[in-house]
C-alpha cells in the first residue's frame, strides 16, 4: 500500500524591529557576512580562500564577519588561509543569539554568503531577503528554489567565481530591495495541524 505524503512550507524566521551592532563592528567599515556553523558541508574555508582571493593584495579590504560555531582551531586554520595585513580583518563573532545584532549585521552586510553543497532549505536567505541584504550562495535547488532571482549564484567550490562576486558588490554595491517569504512559522504549524487532524 502506498503512504500518502504531505509537503508542509517551512516557515521564515520574523527579525525584531529593532537592530544594533554586535561589540566591536560598526557602520564605518564594509563587510561580508556568513552566518553557520563549521560543518563540512557548509564550506567555510570557501568563503574564507574566495575573499582572500578577492581582497588578498587590499592594504584595507572589507572585513569577512563569520558568524557560528567555529572552534579556536578552525579559526586558526581559516587564517591562515588569509595572506598578510588582510587577516586582521577576519572576524569570527560566534554565536550571534540577540536578534538585534543579526538584523543589524544584514541591514549592514555588503552582502550574505552561503557556500554550502547541501542544504534542504535557506533560512538564512529570508532573513537577509526580509532586510534588503543582497545574497552570494551556491546554486542549490534549496537556494534557487527560495531567493529565485533575488541571489547571485555561484557554483560550489567556484572560488574565482565568488571571488569576482565579491570584488563586484564592493566595487557597485546592488540596491537593497527587501522582499518577504510568503510563509509565516504559524502558516506551517497550522498546515501541520491539519495533516495530523486527518490522521487522527
Amino acid at each position: 500500500m502506498l503512504e500518502k505524503c504531505a509537503v508542509i512550507k517551512c516557515g521564515a524566521p520574523e527579525l525584531p524591529g529593532r537592530s544594533g551592532p554586535p561589540e566591536g563592528l560598526d557602520d564605518r567599515t564594509p563587510f561580508f557576512l556568513s552566518i553557520h556553523n563549521d560543518y563540512p558541508h557548509k564550506r567555510l574555508a570557501d568563503a574564507v580562500g574566495a575573499w582572500a582571493v578577492a581582497f588578498g593584495q587590499d592594504r584595507y579590504p572589507p572585513r569577512l564577519v563569520m558568524v557560528g560555531d567555529v572552534s579556536p582551531e578552525a579559526r586558526a586554520r581559516y587564517r591562515h588561509l588569509v595572506p598578510g595585513s588582510p587577516r586582521s580583518r577576519l572576524v569570527f563573532l560566534g554565536q550571534v543569539r540577540d536578534r538585534a545584532h543579526v538584523r543589524w549585521l544584514y541591514e549592514h552586510a555588503l552582502a550574505s554568503i552561503s557556500t554550502s553543497e547541501l542544504e534542504t532549505f535557506g533560512m538564512t536567505l529570508l532573513e537577509a531577503g526580509a532586510v534588503g541584504c543582497p545574497l552570494m550562495v551556491t546554486d542549490l535547488a534549496a537556494h534557487l528554489e527560495v531567493a529565485g532571482d533575488r541571489a547571485r549564484f555561484v557554483p560550489v567550490g567556484g572560488l574565482k567565481e565568488l571571488a569576482e562576486s565579491m570584488e563586484e558588490m564592493r566595487d557597485d554595491p546592488p540596491p537593497r530591495d527587501p522582499w518577504q517569504w510568503p510563509v509565516s512559522w504559524d502558516d506551517s504549524a497550522s498546515q501541520l495541524a491539519t495533516v495530523m487532524e486527518r490522521i487522527a
